[in-house]
């Protein structure tokens, strides 16, 4: 391989610019890829990074890594941060671990709701009440948006607002429960 260098950076931005001794390179692309994904969680951009990183490792002269050594030492780390952002950004784009969240979230939901009738709610609006200030009020989608929840002609719906989190639209799930209960607002 020409450009090992390159290679660091195109497994864990930032380490390419490290082996090149730019540390300030290194600490902006490092923390750039920590922003995206633990605060923004935008894991489809991480790929994106890490060309970036690779790329602008490619503008500058060859890294040389005299100690054996230190080359594994590199190697060994860019591979588990490949590794790490590929087991980070998987659940994102496999829609089955989407999906089986969406599930474990709405059956969460409904046990709730229906966990609201019986410690005393006298009505379905009493019980969706109970659901929102209640046990379930700070649960989000795979994609961080809250869910919708509503009644309408006998039913509990739940809303996902899906990954561009607007209501309305194509990317949306909903889930119905019947209500034993015809009384809805």
């Amino acid at each position: 391989m020409k450009r090992p260098d390159a290679l660091l950076s195109f497994s864990l931005p930032g380490l390419g610019q490290l082996a090149q001794k730019r540390p300030a390179a290194a600490l902006a692309f490092f923390f750039a890829f920590a922003i995206l994904l633990s605060i923004a969680r935008q894991f489809w951009m991480v790929p994106l990074l890490c060309v970036a990183a690779g790329l602008e490792t490619l503008r500058f002269p060859l890294a040389q890594f005299p100690d054996k050594n230190l080359r594994r030492a590199y190697g060994f780390v860019a591979g588990l941060g490949f590794l790490s952002w590929m087991s980070l950004s998987a659940s994102y784009f496999l829609p089955l671990r989407t999906q089986s969240s969406l599930a474990q979230d709405v059956e969460r939901l409904r046990e709730d709701y229906f966990n609201c009738r019986r410690i005393g709610a006298q009505s379905d609006a009493a019980a969706l009440y109970c659901l929102k200030s209640g046990p379930s009020a700070g649960l989000v989608d795979p994609w961080g948006h809250s869910y919708e929840l509503s009644l309408s002609d006998g039913f509990f719906l739940i809303r996902s607002l899906g990954p561009d989190g607007q209501s309305g639209t194509a990317d949306d799930s909903l889930y119905r429960t019947f209500l034993k209960s015809s009384e809805t607002p």
